[in-house]
């Protein structure tokens, strides 16, 4: 038991050696004196008593209302982070559409202007050129997707870095 921890119940334990003491006298005596001395004891003892179970209630009561607090900050940090992570993903899917809408314009006129005359020069055939539009045209969520996922990773890497920053 800590040094600090005998301290509290310092009283308790002075009035519990004193009750045995007039305990042990009173076998030994029938004094009037004694056994009046002995019922102050009780009474000391009882109302210290009392004050304990005053104190650790109120305690009790504290440490649930703190426990209870607690508990309302993490499920409202949870929440937090959840809508963090959501506007997170939201911006940089919204940029990542952005940079495939820019590519894709890129290779829209990349193809009309290069790879058609060049696909007619060669083939007499315009479903070949349909063909190259749709290739490209279907290419391009799996690189939105690449770019979401680059983007992401470089939104993780800065909140490490910057939660590192702010720990130091």
């Amino acid at each position: 038991m800590s040094k600090k921890r005998q301290n509290i119940f310092y009283n308790e334990q002075h009035l519990f050696e004193r009750s045995r003491e007039v305990n042990n006298a009173f076998q030994e005596s029938t004094d009037k004196d004694l056994l009046g001395e002995y019922d102050s004891l009780s009474s000391n003892y009882g109302r210290l008593l009392g004050e304990v179970k005053l104190i650790t209630s109120v305690s009790d009561r504290l440490q649930n209302k703190l426990n209870k607090a607690n508990e309302k900050i993490s499920e409202q940090n949870e929440k937090l982070t959840d809508t963090v992570n959501l506007l997170t993903k939201a911006k940089i899917s919204r940029a990542a559409t952005t940079i495939v809408l820019i590519i894709a314009v890129f290779l829209f006129m990349l193809s009309e202007g290069v790879l058609e005359p060049i696909v007619e020069g060669y083939v007499d055939n315009d479903i070949i050129g349909f063909a190259l539009k749709a290739v490209i045209a279907i290419l391009l969520k799996p690189i939105e997707m690449l770019i979401e996922s680059i983007l992401y990773k470089k939104a993780r890497k800065k909140a490490h870095h910057s939660i590192n920053l702010n720990e130091k």
